[in-house]
C-alpha cells in the first residue's frame, strides 16, 4: 500500500466539507430536523401537526416538503422509529463536522458511539438474521438522502462548481491506486464551451472511492472525506468488495503505508542473473521491519488486496530493472551526468536521471504518480541500481 499522508489532506477535507454542506446539510439535513422538531414542539393539539408542518417555512421545494412530511407522519404511528430518528439526526447536526472532515481515528470513534443507537432498532427475524425494525428503514432512507452517493456526489453534471466525486479526486491528484500501485486512477475533467458560450464540463474519467468504513453499515460515513480512498475498481469492487477493514487489523492508505515494512524482493543474485537473463525471476515480498502492530497491520491489508499474488504477473518489469544493471548501463548512468561540450545538464538531479533510465519515480513521496513505483523503487534496491544512482556525482 502506497501511503497518501504527505498530502494537503486536511486543506482538502476543508474544501470537502465545504461544498458537502451546501445541499447535504443547508438543503437536507436541516430542513429535515426542522420538521422533525416542529412535531415534538409541546401542543395541546393532540396527535400529528400536519397543517403547523405545511405552513412551516423550510428550505425544500414543494414537493419534496410534502413527501417529507408524509414519510414523518408514517413514522409518528410508530414513536419508538420516530424519537429514534430524531436522535440521530440531533447528533448528526452536532457532529457534522467532525462526520465530514474527522481523522478515521476520530470516526472510529463516531461509529462506537453511532451504533447504540441504530443497535435499539434492530430484530431477529424468522432465519435468524438481525434486520432493522420496519418502520426504522425510513429513517435509514432519510439518511440516506442525506448522505447521498449514489444519486448526488457521484452523479456526472456539467456544471464543474458543484463539489463532488470529480472536483474530490481533481484536488487530491493521485494518479495510480495507492493499495495496488498498478492501476491508474487519473481524474480528466474536459472543458467544452458551446456556441452560446456556456461553459460545460465533460467529466470523463475518475477514480472510484472506497469506502474504507463500509456505507452499508455506516450510512452516516457515506460523504466522509477520511472514509473516501481513491483506488481502482480492481481493489475496491473485486478485491475488497463487501470485506470490512478496520484501523486496528489494517492499514489506512491515509494514515501510512507499508514501504518501510515490506519490500518487493526476487531473491536473484545480480551476478548469476548476468551469467542467464533468461533465468525465472521470481516476485515476492519481504519483510524488512521490526515485528510490530503495523507490520500485522500491513500483511492483513496485503492478504485483503492479493499483492503477492498479483504482483506474480510482473516477473518481466523485475527482469527489465536487473538488465539496467550492466557495465555498459553503469557508462551511460556515469556520462548523463556529465554537463555537454555547450555546459547544459540533460538531467539536473538524481531523481530526473533515474525517472529516465528506470521509468518510474524514485522518491516514495512520488510512488501515488506512476504505476508500479514501488515495485521498480524495491527491485533497483536490490540489484544496486538505486544506490549507484544516488551516489553519483
Amino acid at each position: 500500500m502506497i501511503s497518501l499522508n504527505h498530502l494537503p489532506l486536511n486543506k482538502i477535507a476543508d474544501k470537502h466539507r465545504i461544498g458537502i454542506s451546501q445541499w447535504a446539510f443547508t438543503k437536507r439535513l436541516e430542513p429535515l430536523l426542522q420538521l422533525y422538531e416542529e412535531v415534538v414542539k409541546p401542543t395541546k393539539r393532540i396527535g400529528f401537526p400536519q397543517k403547523k408542518l405545511e405552513a412551516l417555512t423550510v428550505n425544500l421545494g414543494p414537493d419534496t416538503k410534502l413527501k417529507t412530511i408524509t414519510v414523518l407522519k408514517k413514522l409518528f404511528s410508530d414513536s419508538k422509529s420516530f424519537n429514534g430518528g430524531l436522535e440521530i439526526l440531533r447528533k448528526i447536526k452536532a457532529d457534522w463536522d467532525d462526520l465530514l472532515t474527522g481523522l478515521p481515528s476520530r470516526l472510529a470513534v463516531l461509529i462506537t458511539e453511532y451504533d447504540p443507537l441504530f443497535d435499539k432498532h434492530k430484530s431477529i427475524d424468522l432465519k435468524g438474521n438481525l434486520v432493522y425494525d420496519k418502520s426504522f428503514k425510513l429513517v435509514l432512507d432519510q439518511l440516506g438522502h442525506i448522505f447521498d452517493y449514489e444519486d448526488k456526489f457521484i452523479k456526472k453534471e456539467d456544471l464543474k462548481k458543484n463539489w463532488d466525486a470529480y472536483r474530490l479526486a481533481e484536488a487530491l491528484l493521485v494518479d495510480v491506486c495507492p493499495y495496488c500501485n498498478r492501476q491508474y486512477t487519473n481524474t480528466i475533467i474536459a472543458e467544452d464551451a458551446t456556441a452560446s458560450k456556456k461553459i460545460t464540463y465533460d467529466k470523463i474519467i475518475r477514480p472510484e472511492f472506497d469506502h474504507f468504513f463500509p456505507q452499508s453499515q455506516y450510512p452516516y460515513l457515506a460523504l466522509s472525506f477520511y472514509n473516501l480512498v481513491p483506488s481502482c475498481k480492481v481493489c475496491n469492487s473485486s478485491l475488497k468488495g463487501q470485506k470490512v477493514l478496520n484501523l486496528t487489523d489494517h492499514i489506512h492508505p491515509y494514515l501510512g503505508g507499508y514501504h518501510d515494512l515490506i519490500r518487493f524482493r526476487t531473491g536473484i543474485d545480480l551476478r548469476d542473473f548476468l551469467k542467464d537473463i533468461n533465468m525465472d525471476i521470481p516476485v515476492d515480498m519481504k519483510v524488512v521491519g521490526k515485528p510490530s502492530q503495523q507490520l500485522t497491520r500491513a500483511e492483513e491489508t496485503m492478504k485483503v488486496f492479493k499483492v503477492s499474488q498479483i504482483y506474480q504477473i510482473h516477473s518481466e518489469t523485475a527482469r527489465e530493472i536487473f538488465k539496467k544493471m550492466t557495465n555498459n548501463s553503469k557508462k551511460y548512468l556515469r556520462r548523463a551526468k556529465v554537463e555537454s561540450t555547450h555546459g547544459s545538464k540533460l538531467f539536473d538531479t538524481k531523481q530526473q536521471l533515474y525517472r529516465h533510465f528506470v521509468g518510474n519515480y524514485m522518491d516514495v513521496e512520488d510512488f501515488h504518480r506512476r504505476p508500479l513505483a514501488k515495485l521498480q523503487h524495491d527491485i533497483a534496491e536490490e540489484t544496486g541500481l538505486l544506490d549507484f544512482i544516488k551516489k553519483l556525482k
